[in-house]
C-alpha cells in the first residue's frame, strides 16, 4: 500500500478552480438525494442555522426553524436537484439547485438558484461545496439556465470567501432596519 500523503491539486470546472484532496472513487460519491436521505439532510440543514443563528439576530433563536422544503426538493425531479455528498457511507455534505422564474425585468426569464450548501464538521477545507456547485452547474448547463444565483448572509465571511473564489459576485444587497 502506498503511504505518500495525499496531495492538493486544482480542478478547472465551469471557468472556476475548486480545490480537492485526491479520493479514489469509491471513498466519495455525489449523488441525487433519495427520500432516505431526507433525514440527515434535515441534520445538516439545522448545522446550517445553527450556525447562522450565530452571525444573523434576525432569525428565531428558540424554536425550530428551516430554510427549504426538503422532502419537496428530493421528489422534484424537473426543476431541483439535491445533491449529497458520501464519505465511506456517511452523508457528510450537500446542496441544491433549483431553477427559479426570475422577475419579469431581467433578461433570462428563468434562473438556477443554489442552497442548502453544507459540509459537516470536520470535513470542511477539502472541496465538497466545490464539487456539489460543480455539478449543480453542469445541471443547469444541460437545462438551458445561464444565470445562476445564490443568497448568503453578510456575517458569513467564510461562505463569501468561498463563493467569491469560485466566481460568483455581489448581485443585489437586500437592506433592513428595526424599528
Amino acid at each position: 500500500m502506498n503511504n505518500k500523503p495525499k496531495r492538493k491539486f486544482r480542478l478547472f470546472l465551469f471557468g472556476i478552480f475548486i480545490s480537492q484532496k485526491i479520493l479514489t472513487m469509491n471513498e466519495i460519491i455525489i449523488r441525487p438525494a433519495t427520500a432516505n436521505d431526507i433525514e440527515e439532510v434535515l441534520l445538516l440543514e439545522q448545522e446550517i442555522i445553527r450556525h447562522e443563528r450565530t452571525i444573523v439576530d434576525a432569525l428565531k433563536q428558540d424554536e425550530a426553524i428551516h430554510y427549504y422544503d426538503i422532502p419537496f426538493l428530493v421528489a422534484d425531479d424537473q426543476n431541483s436537484l439535491l445533491l449529497v455528498v458520501e464519505l465511506e457511507k456517511e452523508i457528510i455534505a450537500c446542496g441544491f439547485g433549483q431553477i427559479r422564474m426570475n422577475e419579469a425585468y431581467y433578461k433570462e426569464k428563468d434562473f438556477g438558484y443554489i442552497g442548502l450548501m453544507c459540509v459537516k464538521d470536520g470535513h470542511r477545507g477539502n472541496g465538497y461545496s466545490g464539487m456539489i456547485i460543480g455539478r449543480l452547474l453542469e445541471w443547469f448547463n444541460l437545462k438551458g439556465i445561464r444565470e445562476v444565483k445564490l443568497k448568503v448572509f453578510p456575517g458569513n465571511a467564510g461562505a463569501i470567501k468561498s463563493y467569491s473564489k469560485m466566481g460568483f459576485k455581489d448581485h443585489m444587497i437586500e437592506m433592513k432596519i428595526d424599528l
